[in-house]
């Protein structure tokens, strides 16, 4: 048997082999990071059904839904909390417009006489800043708007953010 011959060179010493997917005990691991209550996922999702006034999903400060056809109508509600004077509405609608009314429902609910009473403000495209009262629900009314334009077998999704100050 040949052996081979000691040389003044040394091999450099060989590295350590992972063996498993373990973290380092001496290296200290980043924190995970829990998104703020500003960063939470804001926007809750529509509940079908809601395409009568009584049936409205209630939003907290931002929904999303869709208007599955021309005919599709969504409600929506929300309570103004206490200490507040102004209602901010922003909106998106990605696949065409949406007209927006809001309104107060009658007895003060969507179980009411039906109707509503002289507060109603409907807009599609910028919202306007609006004077309210704390404590009153606002009902939102979504329809489709084609005004001629627009396919009109597609659905239409929406955000919808409400904010008060």
């Amino acid at each position: 048997m040949k052996v081979p011959p000691f040389s003044n060179t040394k091999d450099p010493p060989p590295q350590p082999q992972k063996t498993d997917n373990l973290p380092d005990e001496n290296i200290e691991a980043p924190p995970v990071k829990q998104p703020s209550a500003d960063e939470q996922p804001e926007c809750g999702k529509e509940t079908e059904p809601n395409n009568k006034e009584e049936q409205a999903s209630a939003i907290d400060k931002c929904m999303t839904g869709e208007l599955t056809g021309w005919q599709d109508t969504d409600y929506l509600k929300i309570t103004a909390p206490e200490g507040v004077t102004d209602m901010l509405i922003d909106h998106a609608e990605p696949k065409g417009k949406v007209t927006y009314t809001v309104t107060i429902p009658q007895n003060g609910g969507p179980n009411g006489n039906g109707g509503t009473n002289n507060f109603n403000m409907s807009f599609s495209d910028k919202a306007p800043k609006t004077k309210i009262k704390p404590g009153q629900t606002y009902l939102f009314t979504l329809k489709w708007d084609n005004n001629g334009q627009g396919n009109t077998s597609e659905s239409r999704p929406w955000t919808l953010r409400v904010s008060f100050e």
